[in-house]
């Protein structure tokens, strides 16, 4: 098991979480995990990152490292969960 913690300064809660999204993915691929299933709590970072076409949201640049991470070679499956 794994974890990591960090700071993003000052961000509201959808920037904290697709941080933390984007750390959580770029960690396990370091460590050599392939088959990912990645769930969050939050819906509206799901919905984001299930888009394609963001590139003009606030948060584009965080978005687009995590489309980058989802186009490796890996199964990777991404659900929303309930607290």
């Amino acid at each position: 098991m794994h974890g990591f913690s960090g700071s993003c300064g000052r961000a509201s809660n959808l920037l904290a979480k697709l941080y933390t999204i984007l750390k959580g993915l770029q960690l396990v691929w370091g460590l050599g995990y392939r088959t990912i299933n990645l769930e969050s709590d939050s819906k509206s970072a799901s919905d984001l990152i299930l888009e394609d076409d963001n590139n003009f949201h606030p948060h584009a640049i965080v978005l687009g490292q995590i489309r980058i991470l989802r186009t490796r070679n890996w199964p990777f499956s991404f659900s929303h969960t309930l607290r």
